[in-house]
């Protein structure tokens, strides 16, 4: 989104802070009310595991996270460098770990497996690349705007409706990064031939494709 828009990560984590809230209250509420159908108890006081120690086990995986998110909304660093620097942390964090440290065979299976996991979401991407550097070329995301906004008469419901239709069905077949460029550049001009501010008009863009 940040390629995309050119707006600062900072300003898109506080635009997304109160819709992430509602979103993971939703959640909870649902996760709730299915325990209570389903008669699921919570863990008994003797079997609980103590916050501090969770969170000393945890830090291997806290503080690289931890550190990505300083480096995009506080450095300001680019998603790129920002996720190569907390990548390289790893190493380092896991020192203080005997049995989790990198030696030559977990650094190679680390690799490896990296690898294979984003495979499909490489491909993905430079599929979805093409067709973005297709639909640049030939105008057709202008287009396809105009298009959405004359079926739907100027009505921002029903222009909101098309939208949202058409970006459920780009999610079905792609995974969320490539069905978030492909839409984007595809509908985004239809919002804003309607004055939607360009972060909302992603927002809610994202916001569709989580759902799925």
């Amino acid at each position: 989104m940040v390629a995309l828009t050119r707006i600062p990560y900072i300003n898109i984590c506080i635009a997304a802070a109160l819709p992430a809230m509602l979103y993971f209250f939703a959640i909870s509420i649902s996760l709730h009310l299915r325990a209570v159908r389903l008669d699921i108890k919570g863990i008994e006081s003797e079997k609980k595991v103590d916050l501090i120690s969770l969170l000393k086990k945890g830090f291997i995986y806290i503080f690289p996270v931890a550190m990505l998110i300083y480096a995009l909304v506080i450095l300001r660093l680019t998603p790129m460098r920002a996720a190569l620097y907390a990548t390289l942390l790893i190493p380092v964090v896991t020192i203080f770990y005997p049995d989790k440290r990198f030696n030559l065979s977990r650094t190679i299976e680390a690799l490896s497996g990296a690898a294979h996991k984003s495979i499909t979401i490489v491909i993905s991407c430079a599929l979805a690349g093409i067709v973005v550097g297709m639909i640049a070329l030939t105008g057709l995301g202008a287009t396809f705007g105009a298009g959405i906004v004359q079926a739907s008469g100027g009505n921002m419901f029903l222009t909101l409706l098309f939208v949202a239709i058409g970006t459920v069905i780009m999610g079905m077949g792609l995974p969320t990064t490539a069905a978030y460029i492909i839409t984007a550049t595809i509908a985004a001009p239809a919002l804003k031939r309607l004055g939607i501010p360009l972060l909302y008009a992603h927002l809610f863009f994202i916001s569709l494709l989580f759902q799925l």
